[in-house]
């Protein structure tokens, strides 16, 4: 499967989950955001599409597969936690969303 059908599956999905998700899309990724603050960003790749978590820390979802990855160093460069997923088949879909539905309820009972 390639990256662009890949993206148009987990994009449908991330924007059925609330209807105030907004997609905004910069020039490294596109984020999903509520009220302008992204609750993930997506980059995608030849062969894969990585899922960002912002402000997170793999222990603050419940992660059974441990499949979500800390991006090193992201405290240091962007001045918050950055988890990371990576989407490499159709698999990986509904593993992505299990997490971001965790990561969309953290935001919204903040």
């Amino acid at each position: 499967e390639n990256s662009k059908e890949l993206f148009e599956d987990i994009r449908n999905k991330i924007l059925e989950i609330d209807s105030r998700i907004e997609e905004k899309v910069n020039k490294f990724y596109i984020g999903y955001q509520i009220d302008r603050k992204n609750i993930i960003g997506i980059h995608i790749q030849q062969s894969k599409i990585i899922v960002d978590f912002t402000r997170t820390q793999p222990k603050d979802l419940d992660d059974p597969k441990k499949k979500l990855k800390y991006r090193r160093n992201s405290l240091k460069f962007w001045n918050q936690h950055i988890s990371e997923f990576d989407i490499k088949n159709q698999n990986d879909i509904d593993y992505a969303i299990l997490l971001i539905r965790q990561a969309y309820n953290r935001f919204i009972n903040k």
